[in-house]
């Protein structure tokens, strides 16, 4: 059993909450109504920094103080948002304060006590920069990410320096929480979780069985694309993205019901399988490809549209193909457990609707390579290993 601990107001004032009932609030947590019925709060300044719309249950951050900067230089200029960014003038209460209270619980409760010290970096830059224009950093001006999380990173160790010789003295947990982008999200077999570095990684999916870690939400034309690495000495074992995947029964071997895969193995090939109601047939034979990086990070990224489907590994075309078994279902990805090493994904993205597929009437205008093409079917003239290992 537990008990948590959070920052508090130094005082609170009576207040009506969204249903109408009486209620506390933080004595500086001051909304506005407005002229349309929504409340708004607003900085020291006159910016508006949160509303809530009419109706509405809880308040947006609708300021974002970093959504002019041009430059490096210029995340200096708001300094003071980065570092209160946890701690907003409302919840005002000394960590000095909380400390003395938390020593008298901690000398009369037994139980465990956790303290939410929070440390939002993901999160932070999406509020403070705005999170179109954050997400523009993250793929076209990473050095102004960087330079931003980095700050942030600073100033959450300086107040955790603080945080822990006054109230972490009396904690037996610190949480720290954040924005990952993984909602939703789930492992369906195996052992799942977070490595360092932020990775999603498994390294404990039954021996000669199928870990998978999938979305619950069903699509069918798409994009989709996943950065996966496979450690260890497993250099023959599948590793792969799933699409249109229904997985309300499991086989013996830890299958999905019905899916597409696209994979690849550490020895340098690919191969494409489909499972309908249980049983798998090939799409594209193990055939070797110079696209796959061995024992190293590999960009994984398919299209679906309709019947039609294109396969990139690390930006190269290794294959495209048809099949008109399944329609619709979950996206995932997952790997064969043998002897050796397990799997870290590092992003997936899906880009949902018809406006993902390039191309004529769904179909890709790049083509495979004449060479690859050739390899390809020389693959399927002798196929070679199954579903979960290249030989």
């Amino acid at each position: 059993m537990c008990r948590s601990v959070f920052d508090e107001p130094q005082s609170w004032r009576k207040c009506t909450l969204t249903d109408g009932s009486p209620g506390v609030c933080p004595a500086k947590f001051q909304p506005q109504p407005q002229d349309d019925g929504s409340q708004v709060v607003f900085d020291a300044v006159g910016n508006i920094t949160l509303r809530m719309p009419q109706g509405g249950f809880y308040f947006d951050p609708v300021y974002a103080p970093l959504a002019d900067a041009a430059s490096v230089r210029d995340i200096e200029k708001q300094i003071d948002a980065i570092v209160n960014y946890d701690t907003p003038s409302h919840i005002d209460k000394a960590y000095e304060e909380q400390a003395s209270e938390i020593k008298a619980l901690r000398e009369s409760s037994d139980r465990a006590l956790v303290g939410l010290f929070a440390g939002h970096l993901l999160q932070a830059g999406q509020v403070l920069r705005g999170w179109e224009k954050f997400l523009e950093d993250l793929q076209a001006n990473p050095s102004f990410a960087h330079a931003l999380l980095e700050r942030l990173t600073e100033a959450h160790l300086e107040r955790l320096e603080r945080y822990t010789a006054t109230v972490g003295q009396y904690l037996d947990v610190i949480l720290f929480e954040d924005d990952l982008g993984m909602q939703g999200w789930a492992g369906r077999i195996g052992s799942w979780g977070t490595a360092t570095g932020g990775y999603l990684y498994s390294g404990h999916g039954t021996s000669y069985n199928y870990s998978s870690y999938y979305y619950p939400s069903s699509f069918s034309s798409f994009t989709y694309e996943a950065r996966l690495k496979r450690g260890g000495a497993a250099a023959h074992s599948a590793n792969r993205i799933l699409i249109r995947g229904n997985h309300s029964t499991i086989s013996s071997g830890g299958h999905w019901r019905d899916y597409y895969s696209f994979q690849y193995s550490n020895e340098g090939k690919f191969s494409v399988w489909k499972r309908v109601n249980g049983v798998a047939s090939t799409l594209q034979g193990w055939s070797p490809s110079a696209a796959v990086r061995a024992n190293d990070w590999n960009t994984l990224k398919m299209r679906a549209s309709g019947a039609n489907f294109s396969f990139w590994i690390n930006g190269t075309l290794v294959w495209t193909g048809s099949g008109a078994s399944l329609s619709t279902g979950y996206v995932g990805v997952g790997y064969y457990a043998s002897a050796g090493g397990g799997l870290w994904a590092d992003t997936a993205t899906l880009v949902p609707g018809s406006s993902a597929v390039e191309g004529l009437g769904g179909v890709d205008r790049e083509t495979v390579d004449a060479y690859q093409e050739a390899l390809n079917r020389d693959a399927d003239r002798s196929p070679a290993g199954s579903e979960d290992q290249s030989e």
